[in-house]
C-alpha cells in the first residue's frame, strides 16, 4: 500500500474548501466505555434509585450520560452559583479500597494541571452510600464522536478542534503524564465548539511507567505500543497516534482500523498499513494526508516527536492556507500547499549511486515520513547533525550504516550534500585499504589550497580545527563512502594515520561521517572506540533500511513511468501492468524488505521489454537477479550478438576487477591499460572501446573513477590528474553474482574446479605465506593431476612448489609412523586373531577342523604360545590333546611319534584329519602302522585304521606299495562293512580313505557284492565297489554285466557317462560265441553277460545289430535276458515298435513283442501307444503265427486291454477256422494250436 507521507506534492488537484463539512462517521461500534451525551434527562424522569444523595450543596438538576463505568449529572453549585458536572461510578466499580484509589487519582491527576482546554476539576466528595464523586466543570454542549455522527464540523474547524487538544496534550506531556486514552469520546466540544479534553481516568504518569502491564486503553484508537501491552514504551507519541487516528476519522468518515471485534481491530493495528486518506476522499489535500500518516506511524519513532510537532504542522497548514485563500469561499489547492514544489521526472541510474545533480527528484525514492517541505526525516536527521542550531549537539563522527545495496552512497552524494548549502565544505572520498588517507588529504587541499605541504593527514585536520576560519568560515565535512573496505583491510591498526586524524575532529568545525556496511559493525564499533566515539543510535549513528514493500513498488512504477513502461497515471494502468508490479516486488523481496540495488538491477533487465506477467515467466522468476542479469547480459541466447561475442573479454576483465576471495567489498580500481590487456584486445583497441562502451554505459556493470577517490559519482569524472583512466565495479552487490557467474563454466569441467581451488588458495598464500593457507595434500594432488603447470603464475608457481616441498616432508614423515604403526599393529592383530584361533580350536567340530588348522598355521609363531598353553592342559589320550597336537605339529614335528602311536584309537573322521596333517610319513611310521596291519592280534579296528592311514601314502612316490594277505583283506572288509553299518555317517571317510588300496582288497569285497543273497552286506558293498571302481570304468562294465538286475540301477547311475566310450567293449561281450558245450549254469552266467551287454547297445540306440540274438535258438538264454533288460535299461520302445512290422523273421517279432512288455506303459507317450495298440491287435487278430497271437495276447492283457482281448475271442470263437493259420479259437473261447507233423517221424505215431 503506498504511503502518501512518501509521496511528493504534485500540481493542479482538485480544489477544496476548508469550509465544507467533512463526511460524517457512521461508525458507532468498539469505540469503548464512553459515556453517552446524546441526550440528557431531567432528574425528575428517571429512577429514583439511581440519583445519589450529595450534600446540600449540589443540587442535581439532570443526568447527562450513563456508560459502563459510572454515570454523569449536571448539578448546581449553591455556593458558588454555578453549573458543574458531576462524575458517579457503579457500585460494583468501586469494590475496594484500591479501586477508590485508582479512581480518586484521576482528580488528583487533572488537579494539577491547568490548561484552557482541558475540563478542571473543582472538588472530591462522597455520597451517602460512600461513592467517590468528581466535581467538574460543566461543559454545555456534546462531544466530538457524537458531532462526528451528527453534525461534522467543517475541515477549518476540525484542524483547529485537533490543533487545540494537541496544545492541551503538550501540555500535559510537559507534565509527565500521558493520557492514554485520546478518542472522539472524551473530547468535549462547548456550544460555541471550544474543544476539552476530560477523562484522565487511565492517564499514567512517568513514575508509573515500568508498573502497569495490562493492555489499556480503547482499541479503536490505541497505538501499536499500548494494543502490544508495552506500556514501558507508552509516551506522548502514543497520545499522538491516537490523534492521527481521530485526524483520519474526520477526514474519511471512518477509522484507519476498522475491524468486526477487539481483536481484529487489534490485529490490522498491529500488522496492517492505513489505506491512505486521499483514496477514500481524493479532495483531501496531500499536506494534510501526510501529516495524518505521520502521525499514525507504526514505530513511534516515526511519528511526530511532540505534541508541539504536531500542532506545528497543523497550524502551518492552515496559515498556509489562509494565506492563499480567496474572497470566494477560501479555496486552495488540495493537492499541495505554498511548500510544495513541481518535481522533475525520475531518471534512473542503473547500478550507479545518485549525485547532486540528482538531488531534485532523489528525496522522492527515500522512505520514511516527510517534514512539511517534503524533506525525508532521515535526511533531516543529519541535516540538523551537521548545520543544526547551536541547542542541537553535532557528533565528532557520525555513522551511516546498512546492509550492502541499500543506497547509503546516494542518500548522502543526491540527499544529504544537497541540503547543507554552501557553509560547508565537503570532502568526499571512497576508502581503500591503503590509499583512504591519502585521498582524504588530496580533498582537503583541494578545498585548502594553501595548505602545508610537508602537514600529514592529522596535522591538516588539526590546523583547520585549531583556526575555525581555515575555510572562510566554513565547516569541513569529511564523507568517508564503503569504509567497510579500509576496515577489512585496516580495521585491527589502533595506531593508524586515519584514527590519529579522525580524532582531530571536534563537531563544530570539522566533522566526519562514515558511510559503512551494517555487517562490519564490530570492527566499526572497535574503531569508534579507538577514538573514544560511543556509538549511539539516532544520535551520532543512524540507519539507511531497505524498503518495504510498499516503497518498493512506488519506486518501481516511477522508474517504469521513467522508461515509458507503464503511465504515470494509476487509473490509466492496466491490471497486467499492477500485477506485473506486484509480482516483481514479492519476487524481489526477502523478509518483507527489497535491496534498492535489486530493485535497480531489475529495472535494468527490464527497462526495454512489456511490463507483464509473461516477461516475469520468461525471465523465470526475480530470484537471483545479479547473476540472471549477467546471464541475459552475456550468455543467453536473447542476449545481443555485440554482447556475446564479447562474453570471454568481460569475464576476464571482471575477474581482474573482483576483490580477493571470498571477501564481497568492492575490488580495487585497475587502469585502463591493465584491463585491455586482462581482456586480449591489447591489438585490437575498438573492440576494447566497445567493451567497454557496453560495460559502463548499457548495463553500468563498471564506473569509471578516480584514483584520489574524490569522486561524487559524476559520470564525467573518468580519469585522473594523470590523464589515465581508471574503472572499479559499480558496486559490491555485484561481487557474489560475479563471481558465480565467472566461474560457472569452470565449476563444470573437473580441470576447472582445480583451477578456481588453485586460485582461492594462491590468494590466500599471496597475503600471508606459510603452509596454512596452502593446498592440503588431496587438493594439491588434484591440482597437479588436472590443472596444466604452464598456465600457472608466478604466485602460483611458488605455492606449488612450497607445498610440493612440505608434502613430501610430510608424507615421508607420515609414512615411517603409519609403518611403525601398522606393523605393531598387525603384530596385535595376528596375535589376537591366533589366540581366538587356538581358543576355536578347543571346540570346533571335525569338518572344520583342516581350515582352522591352516589358520592357525598362517599364524605361525603367534600361535605357538597359546597351543602350548592348551596341550599342556589337555589330558593325554584324548581328542582336545590330539587337537593340540596337530596345531603344534608345524611348529614341533616331535609330535608326530605320539600323533602316529594314537591315531589307530580315534574315530575315523578325526583319523582322516590325521592322515591329512602328517602327510607323507617316515619308513618307521609305515612300518609301525604295517605291523598293526598284520597282526593278527589287534583289534579289527586298531587294523582298519592303521590301513587308512598307509592308504594315504599310496600317492607317494617313495611308497613301494602294500600287498594284503586273504586274511588281512578278509578282515579289513569286513570290519569296513561292519564299521559302515554301525556308523554309516563315515562311510565317506571310509571310501576316501581306503579307496588307493582298494584295489588289494577287491576280491573279498566283489564276492559279497556278487552274493545271491539280497542281503544289506550285498547292498553296502556294491556302494564301496561302486565308489572304489568308479574312476576305472572297464572293470565296473565287468561288475555291472555280472551284478543282479536289482543292483544295476545303482551301477548305472556311476557307469551311464562312461558307456559311450566303452562301446567296442560292449560289443565285444555281446559278439563273442558262447560255447554250448559249456555246463548249463555256466552258459547261463555268459548268456546273462552277453544279454545286458546287448540291451546296453539299445540304451545306446546300437539295436540293429542285436537283432540276430534275439532268434529263437537251442539255447535261449541270451535272448531272454536281452528281451528282459531291454526296457529296464532304457531301450527306446520306439525302436521295437518300428522293427516289429519290418521284422521277417516270426521268432524275432516274437521277441519284439515280449520286449515290448518290458516297459512301463505309463510313461510311454500317448501318439506311441495308441500306433502301438493298432499293430498289435492286428497281430493278434491276423498274424497266422500262433507264437506271435499268443506274444500280443500276452502284452496285450499287460497293457490292460483285457476287455477288448475278450471280445476279439469271442469273436475269433464263432468264426471259421482260417487255413492260412496256425491256430484258431474253438467254440469254448480257446485257443489251439496246428502243428505240422509231417515231417516229424516222431509225432503222429501211438
Amino acid at each position: 500500500m503506498t504511503r502518501a507521507h512518501e509521496e511528493p506534492p504534485q500540481e493542479s488537484f482538485t480544489e477544496l474548501s476548508l469550509d465544507r463539512l467533512l463526511p460524517t462517521s457512521e461508525d458507532r461500534m468498539l469505540v469503548g466505555e464512553s459515556l453517552s451525551l446524546t441526550r440528557s434527562l431531567s432528574i425528575s424522569s428517571i429512577d429514583r434509585d439511581i440519583i445519589p444523595v450529595l450534600s446540600e450543596r449540589y443540587q442535581l438538576t439532570e443526568l447527562l450520560g450513563e456508560g459502563g463505568y459510572g454515570r454523569v449529572f449536571k448539578a448546581f453549585d449553591q455556593q458558588l452559583e454555578r453549573h458543574v458536572a458531576i462524575k458517579i461510578p457503579h457500585r460494583h466499580r468501586i469494590t475496594s479500597a484500591k479501586h477508590l484509589e485508582r479512581y480518586l487519582e484521576e482528580a488528583r491527576t487533572v488537579a494539577k494541571l491547568d490548561h484552557r482546554a482541558i475540563v478542571s476539576v473543582y472538588d472530591v466528595l462522597r455520597s451517602d452510600d460512600g461513592l467517590p464523586c468528581i466535581v467538574s466543570a460543566f461543559i454545555d454542549g456534546s462531544n466530538l464522536s457524537d458531532r462526528m455522527r451528527s453534525d461534522p464540523l467543517t475541515l477549518r474547524r476540525a484542524i483547529e478542534v485537533l490543533a487545540e487538544i494537541g496544545r492541551a496534550l503538550s501540555y500535559v506531556h510537559s507534565c509527565g503524564i500521558v493520557h492514554r486514552d485520546i478518542k472522539p469520546g472524551n473530547i468535549l466540544l462547548s456550544l460555541d465548539d471550544k474543544p476539552f479534553l476530560t477523562d484522565f481516568g487511565l492517564a499514567l504518569r512517568d513514575e508509573e511507567m515500568t508498573s502497569s502491564k495490562a493492555r489499556v486503553g480503547t482499541p479503536a484508537y490505541m497505538s501499536p505500543e499500548q494494543a502490544r501491552g508495552e506500556n514501558h514504551l507508552v509516551d506522548g507519541r502514543s497520545d499522538i497516534f491516537s490523534l492521527g487516528v481521530i485526524l483520519y476519522q474526520m477526514l474519511t468518515g471512518q477509522r484507519p482500523f476498522g475491524g468486526s471485534d477487539h481483536e481484529s481491530i487489534i490485529e490490522g493495528l498491529m500488522h496492517r498499513e492505513p489505506r491512505p486518506p486521499r483514496q477514500l476522499v481524493e479532495s483531501i489535500p496531500r499536506d494534510l494526508e501526510r501529516i495524518t500518516l505521520k502521525a499514525l506511524g507504526k514505530r513511534a519513532s516515526d511519528r511526530y516527536g511532540t505534541a508541539g510537532d504536531f500542532v506545528g504542522d497543523l497550524e502551518y497548514f492552515l496559515s498556509e492556507c489562509g494565506d492563499q485563500s480567496t474572497q470566494d469561499n477560501t479555496k486552495v489547492s488540495s493537492g499541495s500547499t505554498p511548500t510544495s514544489h513541481a518535481t522533475s521526472g525520475i531518471v534512473p541510474r542503473g547500478l550507479r549511486s545518485y549525485g547532486r545533480h540528482d538531488a531534485d527528484f532523489f528525496h522522492r525514492l527515500i522512505p520514511g515520513p516527510r517534514d512539511r517541505q517534503w524533506v525525508p526525516e532521515s535526511l533531516r536527521f543529519w541535516q540538523r547533525k551537521i548545520i543544526g542550531p547551536d541547542d542541537v549537539e553535532t557528533p565528532r563522527i557520525g555513522v551511516l550504516y546498512g546492509p550492502s545495496g541499500c543506497g547509503k552512497s546516494s542518500f548522502v552524494k543526491a540527499g544529504l550534500l544537497p541540503l547543507l548549502g554552501t557553509g560547508v565544505a565537503t570532502v568526499f572520498v571512497e576508502a581503500t585499504r591503503d590509499e583512504t588517507e591519502m585521498r582524504l588529504l588530496r580533498g582537503i587541499r583541494k578545498q585548502k589550497s594553501d595548505a602545508r605541504i610537508d602537514a600529514n593527514l592529522a596535522d591538516t585536520i588539526a590546523q583547520i580545527r585549531r583556526s575555525g576560519q581555515e575555510l572562510g568560515g566554513k565547516k569541513l565535512l569529511l564523507v568517508i563512502d564503503q569504509f567497510e573496505q579500509w576496515l577489512h583491510g585496516r580495521g585491527d591498526d589502533q595506531d593508524s594515520e586515519l584514527a590519529t586524524a579522525l580524532r582531530q575532529c571536534d563537531g563544530q568545525t570539522v566533522q566526519c561521517l562514515l558511510l559503512v556496511r551494517d555487517d562490519f559493525w564490530l570492527a566499526l564499533s572497535r574503531f569508534m572506540a579507538v577514538l573514544e566515539v560511543p556509538l549511539r543510535q539516532n544520535h551520532n549513528a543512524a540507519l539507511v533500511d531497505l524498503f518495504n514493500l510498499a516503497h518498493a513498488r512506488r519506486v518501481l512504477a516511477e522508474f517504469g513511468v521513467a522508461y515509458d513502461r507503464i503511465p504515470a497515471d494509476v487509473s490509466e494502468r492496466t491490471s497486467e501492468q499492477n500485477r506485473f508490479l506486484d509480482r516483481a516486488v514479492e519476487g524481489l523481496a526477502g523478509g518483507g524488505k527489497v535491496f534498492p540495488v535489486r530493485l535497480a538491477l531489475f529495472v535494468e533487465m527490464v527497462k526495454a521489454q512489456p511490463w507483464e506477467d509473461r516477461t516475469i515467466d520468461h525471465l523465470g522468476g526475480v530470484e537471483g537477479i545479479g547473476l540472471q542479469f549477467l546471464e541475459e547480459s552475456f550468455s543467453s541466447e536473447l542476449a545481443p550478438a555485440a554482447q556475446r561475442t564479447h562474453e570471454p573479454a568481460v569475464r576476464k576483465v571482471l575477474r581482474l576487477l573482483l576483490p580477493e576471495p571470498n571477501v564481497d567489498i568492492k575490488g580495487k580500481m585497475q587502469s585502463e591499460q591493465a584491463l585491455m590487456e586482462a581482456s586480449g584486445y591489447n591489438s585490437q583497441p575498438q573492440l576494447f572501446d566497445e567493451m567497454i562502451r557496453i560495460l559502463d554505459k548499457e548495463l553500468r556493470l563498471i564506473s569509471p573513477t578516480d584514483p584520489a577517490g574524490t569522486t561524487s559519482g559524476d559520470e564525467s569524472i573518468s580519469q585522473s590528474s594523470d590523464g589515465v583512466a581508471y574503472y572499479q565495479l559499480t558496486h559490491d552487490y555485484l561481487v557474489p553474482a560475479i563471481e558465480r557467474w565467472i566461474t560457472r563454466r569452470q565449476h563444470e569441467t573437473r580441470q576447472g574446479r582445480a583451477e578456481l581451488r588453485l586460485a582461492e588458495y594462491a590468494a590466500m598464500w599471496s597475503v600471508k605465506p606459510v603452509q596454512k593457507y596452502a593446498p592440503s595434500w588431496i587438493d594439491w594432488a588434484s591440482i597437479r593431476l588436472l590443472s596444466s603447470s604452464d598456465r600457472w603464475n608466478a604466485t602460483e608457481k611458488r605455492m606449488m612448489r612450497a607445498a610440493t616441498q612440505s608434502h613430501l616432508i610430510r608424507s615421508m614423515m607420515v609414512a615411517v609412523v603409519l609403518i611403525i604403526v601398522a606393523t605393531v599393529g598387525w603384530g596385535i592383530w595376528k596375535r589376537s586373531r591366533a589366540v581366538a584361533a587356538v581358543q576355536q580350536l578347543q571346540t570346533v567340530r571335525t569338518e572344520e577342523l583342516g581350515a582352522v588348522l591352516q589358520t592357525i598355521r598362517d599364524f605361525g609363531s603367534f600361535a605357538s604360545g597359546p597351543l602350548h598353553q592348551t596341550l599342556a592342559e589337555s589330558t593325554p589320550g584324548t581328542r582336545e590333546r590330539i587337537l593340540n597336537q596337530l596345531g603344534i605339529l608345524q611348529i614341533e614335528p616331535s609330535q608326530r611319534e605320539s600323533l602316529v602311536q594314537q591315531c589307530v584309537d580315534i574315530d575315523l573322521p578325526l583319523l582322516m584329519v590325521v592322515r591329512e596333517q602328517l602327510a607323507d610319513l617316515a619308513d618307521a611310521e609305515l612300518e609301525q602302522l604295517s605291523t598293526v596291519v598284520r597282526s593278527v592280534d589287534q583289534q579289527p579296528q586298531r587294523r582298519l585304521c592303521a590301513a587308512v592311514m598307509i592308504a594315504g601314502q599310496v600317492a607317494v612316490p617313495s611308497f613301494d606299495g602294500f600287498d594284503f594277505t586273504d586274511e588281512e583283506s578278509e578282515t579289513l572288509i569286513a570290519q569296513m562293512l561292519n564299521h559302515a553299518m554301525i556308523a554309516p555317517q563315515d562311510n565317506n571317510h571310509l571310501i576316501v580313505g581306503l579307496k588307493p588300496i582298494s584295489q588289494a582288497m577287491m576280491k573279498p569285497l566283489l564276492d559279497r557284492a556278487l552274493s545271491p543273497d539280497d542281503s544289506p552286506t550285498r547292498s553296502l558293498s556294491t556302494t564301496f565297489v561302486i565308489q572304489f571302481l568308479r574312476d576305472d570304468p572297464k572293470r565296473l562294465l565287468n561288475f555291472f554285466l555280472d551284478a543282479s538286475f536289482q543292483q544295476h540301477a545303482t551301477i548305472l547311475s556311476v557307469l551311464d557317462n562312461h558307456l559311450p566310450d566303452m562301446e567296442s567293449q560292449i560289443r565285444e561281450v555281446v559278439f563273442t560265441d558262447i560255447d554250448t558245450n559249456l555246463p548249463e549254469e555256466e552258459y547261463d552266467v555268459l548268456a546273462k553277460r552277453q544279454g545286458v551287454a546287448a540291451a546296453l547297445l539299445h540304451r545306446l540306440d546300437l539295436a540293429e545289430s542285436t537283432w540276430p540274438l534275439m532268434r529263437q535258438a537251442v539255447w535261449p538264454h541270451t535272448r531272454a535276458y536281452i528281451i528282459n533288460r531291454i526296457g529296464p535299461l532304457g531301450g527306446d520302445f520306439d525302436v521295437l515298435l518300428n522293427r516289429f512290422p519290418r521284422e521277417p523273421d516270426a521268432s524275432i517279432r516274437r521277441a519284439l513283442l515280449l520286449a515290448m512288455g518290458g516297459f512301463d506303459w505309463g510313461k510311454v507317450p500317448k501318439p506311441t501307444r495308441a500306433q502301438a495298440l493298432v499293430s498289435v491287435k492286428d497281430s493278434f487278430t491276423n498274424d497266422p503265427d500262433v507264437g506271435i497271437h499268443s506274444a500280443a495276447q500276452w502284452l496285450l492283457m499287460r497293457w490292460e486291454q483285457d476287455d477288448w482281448v475278450a471280445t476279439e475271442i469271442d469273436r475269433q470263437s464263432k468264426l471259421t477256422p482260417d487255413v492260412r493259420k496256425n491256430w484258431f479259437v474253438n467254440q469254448q473261447g480257446q485257443t489251439m494250436a496246428i502243428l505240422d507233423a509231417r515231417d516229424d517221424p516222431d509225432i503222429g505215431r501211438v
